[in-house]
């Protein structure tokens, strides 16, 4: 039981892990996305390096949340798997004395 408890407890603090760092690569997604647009909008910025930057920073972007999406699904898959895993095992235990109860009876 104390395995299972300690295994349930260490998928959700890496849930919360994976989670804290969505949400960190999130804000700075987020902040690049804003200082991109404030460069653009501002009017001064028209060369070809600087299409040639956006370009590059749509690339960019497009793989970030790709990966910013993953991540999220990652954390709700190992929360879901530590709730399973955890009621998984301690259904079987209670199988287990049940059947025991059943012999020794």
């Amino acid at each position: 039981m104390a395995f299972t408890v300690a295994q349930t407890a260490a998928l959700a603090k890496a849930s919360g892990h994976l989670g804290d760092a969505q949400q960190r690569l999130t804000t700075i997604l987020n902040n690049m996305r804003a200082s991109h647009a404030e460069i653009n909008t501002a009017g001064t910025w028209a060369s070809e390096g600087a299409a040639l930057f956006s370009g590059k920073m749509a690339q960019y972007e497009a793989e970030l949340t790709k990966f910013i999406t993953f991540m999220g699904q990652m954390t709700d898959n190992m929360g879901i798997s530590g709730t399973h895993y955890g009621t998984g095992i301690n259904n079987e235990a209670s199988l287990v004395q049940q059947f025991s109860s059943v012999l020794n009876a």
